[in-house]
């Protein structure tokens, strides 16, 4: 397991990169942390789908308070949320270098090592949010996926496209 001071010191740094004020860096380093804990279940999934939760309900509120309806809300928020999305998200941003198990970080893993997984599924960032909600509270995380979205908005990717075609459609 890496030191106490250097998950301490990769926290701050991955807070830095988010742009994000934390107190207590535990909740980025529970929300990081990846063991696979039997089959299907790792250490970071219940962080992971408290993030879900709180990021289904910060886009539901921005839409609903666009004026939007139900099905323009589940829409909008699909794209924002999807799985395509989250994961252009962690890789622009690098956030997978900060994802850590028994024995490495991720920008420390040897190819084909037992380093941290990089999923189909990205629950990396999800579980960020949990992280951050957990520190700092609700109205804050929701300033936060609001300015981070927006300032990463050339990595979401509409609902049922791949992220190549939606980066094609943008150069016709």
């Amino acid at each position: 397991m890496p030191s106490k001071e250097r998950i301490e010191e990769k926290m701050q740094a991955l807070a830095k990169l988010l742009g994000v004020a934390v107190r207590d860096t535990s909740h980025l380093a529970q929300a990081m942390y990846c063991e696979r804990q039997g089959r299907d279940n790792y250490t970071n999934d219940a962080m992971a789908t408290l993030g879900d939760a709180v990021l289904k309900l910060i886009w539901s509120e921005y839409f609903f308070d666009k004026g939007f309806d139900k099905d323009q809300i589940s829409a909008h928020k699909a794209d924002m949320e999807n799985n395509a999305t989250l994961k252009r998200l962690c890789e622009k941003i690098g956030i997978y270098d900060y994802a850590y198990n028994d024995l490495y970080f991720g920008d420390e893993a040897l190819p084909h090592s037992y380093g941290p997984r990089r999923p189909e599924h990205d629950f990396y960032l999800e579980a960020v949010i949990a992280a951050i909600y957990r520190d700092q509270g609700l109205a804050y995380t929701r300033d936060w996926v609001l300015n981070f979205w927006q300032k990463h908005a050339d990595a979401i990717v509409p609902k049922g496209t791949k992220p190549q075609k939606q980066a094609q459609a943008r150069e016709n």
